[in-house]
C-alpha cells in the first residue's frame, strides 16, 4: 500500500507538463456610425481585462461638441450573448455595485479613458474582488450621452475571432 503514493508521484513527475497558455483571441473594434457629426467620438482601445481574461471594454470618449457632455451610466448597458447588463465603471468598485453610478461630465475638447464591465460579474473572491470573464464572440456597449441637451445612444464594441 505504501508504494502506490510513491509510484503516483514518480509517474506524475515523469509525465510531460504543458505550461503553454492558449493564444489570446484577436479582436476587431465595432465602430458606431450612428451620429456622423462626430460631436462625441468613442474609440474602443481593447478588451477590459480582469486577471488576464476578457471581462469588459476599455474605451476613450472624446467630446468635440463645443459644450460639456454627460455620460448617464444608469441608462447605459453592456451587451453580449443577446442580453443587456447594467454597467460597472472601472474605478467605482464594489461600493457602487447595485447602486446608481454618478453621471460623468466631460468638458469640451477633453477625452476620458474608461473601462466598462457587467455589474453582476463583479464578485467577491478571497482576499479580493474579481470581475468574472465574459464568454462571448461579440461585446457591445450602449452608452447614453447627453449632447447639447439631447440624449444619444452610442454602441461601440468588439468582435472576437472566436468565442472567449
Amino acid at each position: 500500500m505504501r508504494k502506490t503514493p510513491l509510484l503516483l508521484l514518480v509517474a506524475g513527475m515523469m509525465s510531460p507538463l504543458s505550461c503553454q497558455t492558449p493564444p489570446s483571441p484577436t479582436w476587431e473594434p465595432i465602430v458606431d456610425s450612428t451620429y456622423p457629426d462626430k460631436l462625441v467620438e468613442i474609440v474602443i482601445s481593447g478588451p477590459g481585462l480582469s486577471w488576464g481574461a476578457v471581462a469588459g471594454l476599455e474605451m476613450t470618449v472624446t467630446n468635440n461638441s463645443g459644450d460639456s457632455i454627460s455620460i448617464l451610466w444608469n441608462r447605459s448597458s453592456i451587451d453580449y450573448n443577446g442580453a443587456s447588463h447594467a454597467v460597472l465603471v472601472k474605478g467605482t468598485g464594489f461600493l457602487h455595485r447595485g447602486t446608481d453610478i454618478p453621471d460623468m461630465v466631460i468638458r469640451d475638447g477633453a477625452s476620458l479613458d474608461v473601462g466598462v464591465f457587467p455589474n453582476e460579474n463583479y464578485r467577491p473572491t478571497r482576499p479580493v474582488y474579481k470581475i468574472w470573464p465574459i464568454k462571448a464572440q461579440q461585446i457591445t456597449c450602449r452608452i447614453c450621452v447627453v449632447v447639447n441637451g439631447s440624449e444619444r445612444f452610442y454602441t461601440p464594441g468588439l468582435n472576437f475571432d472566436r468565442t472567449l
